[in-house]
């Protein structure tokens, strides 16, 4: 009887841990896969419209981007053609263009997430995904 008992302790704090690492992983991963799965082609015109507002287009559109546009070397025009000039803003000093792009992709959705350019004598020479 004390097996019994013993096994059915054991096999219910199995369970638990279980549950419990999964529903870890589905808080941690979750917000990751839905960013992901929402990603769209980078569209210069659509970025542009939505420049100064809080749409989050932009940041369904970053990593198609970065991908496909190497934006370190290019020119400030270039620049400025290809995603428009940003508001000014007072956040991330280090950066010449900082882009809004939405809120954090995480569980814990607190922050925002933006991308950071920094210019050298007109010409991009670091790019970042920053969070505030």
């Amino acid at each position: 009887m004390r097996k019994l008992i013993l096994k059915i302790i054991l096999g219910l704090t199995g369970a638990a841990i279980l549950t419990y690492l999964a529903l870890i992983s589905f808080l941690l991963f979750a917000p990751k896969l839905k960013s992901y799965v929402n990603q769209i082609t980078f569209d210069s015109k659509q970025w542009q419209i939505h420049l100064a507002d809080r749409d989050t287009i932009k940041q369904k559109m970053v990593n198609d981007l970065l991908s496909k546009h190497q934006l370190i070397g290019m020119t400030q025009s270039n620049i400025d053609e290809i995603l428009g000039k940003p508001p000014q803003i007072e956040y991330f000093k280090d950066y010449d263009y900082v882009y809004w792009l939405g809120p954090e992709s995480s569980a814990l959705s607190i922050d925002s997430e933006w991308l950071g350019i920094k210019f050298e004598k007109g010409i991009v020479v670091r790019v970042d995904i920053l969070r505030d």
